[in-house]
């Protein structure tokens, strides 16, 4: 709505700039024969003005945001619901790190086609078009669970709708992210990050593990005008994930994802947990 003042500054407008705004509506100059309705059209024409600018500016400057990239706080917790149609709740505390983000309630929902992989994955499958909404490295020949290279790519796509809420959020669970790079990669954010985990030494159903700490490796590509959140991770290196991250071709849908389409706000993204 226009406020009174907003009103009141319209009046030192350019006639020029109402011109074209007049233009760019598919109006034509005409006569107006009654100087009220001349006002009226002068007023609408400046309100659809800034209508159009502050849209123009909000797809320039980006709808969605991340809001916050920080450590956990030590008493942090969130919780999830065990399905779609459970009530009972479980709680997760004890947090690394977390992402949160801003923006609107609803986006289109994209698929991504990879253009390079270090080998082809077992488990995931493209449609027709050769494009995926998710892909994991696991069962593939090349992985060795011993090394700790057990899931060296996987790509997973999630949507700001579903974290724009309150205690929404996108979270490293286990896995400490040391140095976050941040970049511009067309009209994406992109974060690049090493991340680790320490174990003590265990026994376990292949043998024993000693006293070691794993290595894992992201590059979240994030559309501030589409709401999109493309995560490439793995325990490969960061060439690796990187290479792969960098050959997806990403495009919309005609499928519109919304926040009420969620029932749980918060997920982890920890490299082969869940």
């Amino acid at each position: 709505m226009l406020s009174r003042d907003l009103l009141f500054a319209m009046n030192d407008v350019r006639e020029s700039y109402l011109e074209d705004a007049r233009k760019s509506l598919g109006y034509g100059r005409g006569k107006q024969p009654v100087k009220a309705v001349r006002r009226v059209s002068r007023t609408l024409l400046l309100a659809a003005m800034i209508s159009l600018f502050l849209v123009g500016s909000a797809f320039a400057a980006g709808i969605f945001s991340l809001k916050e990239s920080r450590p956990a706080k030590a008493d942090e917790t969130y919780s999830i619901h065990w399905s779609d149609t459970s009530t009972d709740l479980l709680t997760w505390h004890d947090l690394k790190y977390v992402f949160t983000f801003d923006g609107l309630d609803e986006c289109r929902a994209v698929k991504f086609k990879p253009g390079w992989l270090p080998f082809q994955p077992v488990y995931s499958t493209p449609d027709e078009e050769g494009f995926y909404t998710r892909l994991v490295s696991e069962g593939a020949p090349e992985v060795d669970f011993r090394s700790g290279n057990y899931q060296p790519y996987m790509v997973q796509v999630y949507y700001v709708p579903q974290f724009a809420v309150e205690d929404g959020a996108m979270l490293l669970m286990y896995q400490t992210p040391g140095e976050i790079t941040e970049e511009r990669w067309g009209d994406e954010q992109v974060l690049k990050f090493e991340a680790t985990q320490h174990f003590e030494a265990r026994e376990g159903p292949a043998g024993s593990f000693p006293e070691h700490t794993d290595h894992y490796y992201f590059v979240i590509r994030f559309s501030e005008r589409d709401g999109y959140i493309v995560v490439t991770s793995g325990t490969s290196d960061m060439e690796t994930v990187e290479h792969v991250a960098r050959e997806l071709t990403i495009v919309q849908t005609d499928e519109t994802v919304r926040t009420g389409d969620f029932v749980n706000h918060a997920v982890f993204i920890d490299v082969g947990q869940g």
